[in-house]
């Protein structure tokens, strides 16, 4: 909540939410406030996917980059420290929000290892 509340004030530069168009066109705003809403909101306000985590029965593979201008590298270590199945953190050095657009080939790579391991 405390990054969200972060981003609200930081996306309240209209350079900022510029920045998020090239991705939601003339939809940005409308974006911004429900993304911002709903996680601000009352029902969310102690909503995490611990216990889903907890039951998940599957590998699970998260990726991240080191340098996600959105997010932490908090959150993927959460998933794969909550998760009950096996779980495989995989960050990325110096990638951003969108590894698989940002570094396709290493994400390849880094599914299939992950594949070829349980295969």
């Amino acid at each position: 909540r405390r990054g969200i509340e972060a981003a609200k004030v930081v996306f309240s530069d209209p350079a900022q939410r510029e920045k998020l168009s090239r991705y939601h066109d003339d939809k940005t705003d409308w974006v911004l406030a429900a993304w911002i809403d709903t996680w601000l909101g009352e029902p969310f306000r102690d909503w995490n996917l611990d216990r889903v985590l907890a039951s998940l029965q599957r590998p699970l593979l998260c990726l991240h980059g080191d340098a996600d201008e959105y997010g932490s590298v908090a959150h993927p270590q959460r998933l794969c420290d909550k998760a009950a199945a096996e779980a495989s953190l995989v960050i990325f050095p110096g990638g951003g929000h969108f590894p698989h657009r940002e570094s396709e080939a290493r994400v390849v790579a880094a599914i299939a290892r992950f594949i070829e391991k349980r295969a």
